[in-house]
């Protein structure tokens, strides 16, 4: 089967391109670890130079060797605070290439250099570059963000239900006089006198009228309509003790009269010297 001549093209330029990569490595590692390989380090920073603690601080460099040989060992030295490795970024050996990391640094003032070597044997070479810019890099504290104040709910006033006050029962300033029994002398004889009773109609309760002390000036007085009872009962009272009496003289007096004398038939006196009797029955 015939090999198509586009294959048998492409092979061949990758066989030409591989031979010459293969020479230029070789030329290369013989260079770098002869006396002619020089390496060195310029243009480093860092970017922002200040911020603070939160802020992401990129430490870059450029690298150059006159043979072109990669760096062995590359970093950033933060004085106080660590070693860091940098990364290739981009560009070319020859030319400069650059190499650059990111780190976040602790608050402070911090200076910084940068430190490269490479090739080996004779060809072995270290740079140290300490010019840099900015020459330290100042972190602040981040500014603590007041926690703002909860705005309270207001809260529903409850709804307070007025108790009613209780009412005071003010005593009656008049009050109707209590009946009196009405009694009667007894006869002598046991016999009472007759008493008339007495119909006590009901009494309507009575009005009650603030008392006048209370408010600091004088009130109407309500007309007690238990006074009119009370003097009837007092004028019943009175006429059945008169005649309660009158009858009690009237039976004393007839009782206690004097009873009529009796007259006796004389007895004639007799003398000493008369003799007494002689019975018949002693004869």
């Amino acid at each position: 089967m015939p090999i198509p001549e586009r294959l048998v093209a492409a092979l061949s330029v990758a066989l030409v391109v591989l031979t010459l990569a293969f020479r230029a490595d070789h030329a290369a590692g013989a260079s770098c670890s002869g006396n002619s390989h020089a390496m060195t380090l310029a243009g480093g920073g860092a970017n922002p130079g200040s911020g603070t603690t939160a802020t992401k601080f990129s430490f870059s460099v450029t690298y150059a060797d006159n043979d072109g040989c990669a760096p062995d060992r590359i970093v950033v030295v933060v004085v106080g605070v660590g070693t860091y490795d940098l990364s290739y970024i981009g560009g070319g050996l020859q030319s400069g290439a650059t190499f650059a990391r990111t780190v976040l640094l602790p608050a402070g003032q911090w200076g910084y250099r940068f430190e490269a070597s490479s090739g080996s044997g004779a060809g072995l070479r270290q740079a140290k570059l300490t010019k840099v810019n900015p020459a330290k890099v100042v972190v602040a504290k981040p500014a603590v963000t007041p926690t703002p104040t909860p705005i309270p709910t207001p809260v529903a006033a409850p709804v307070v239900t007025p108790v009613p006050a209780p009412r005071r029962t003010v005593a009656p300033t008049n009050q109707p006089a209590s009946p009196q029994a009405s009694t009667s002398p007894s006869a002598t004889a046991g016999a009472a006198a007759p008493s008339t009773p007495v119909a006590t109609p009901t009494t309507a309760p009575p009005t009650v009228s603030p008392s006048p002390a209370r408010f600091g000036a004088p009130g109407p007085r309500t007309p007690d309509p238990g006074a009119p009872i009370a003097l009837l009962k007092l004028v019943v009272s009175t006429i059945g003790t008169i005649g309660g009496l009158v009858l009690f003289a009237a039976l004393y007096g007839r009782w206690l009269r004097p009873a009529p004398a009796i007259q006796l038939p004389p007895v004639a006196r007799r003398r000493r010297d008369d003799r007494p009797p002689v019975s018949e029955s002693g004869t």
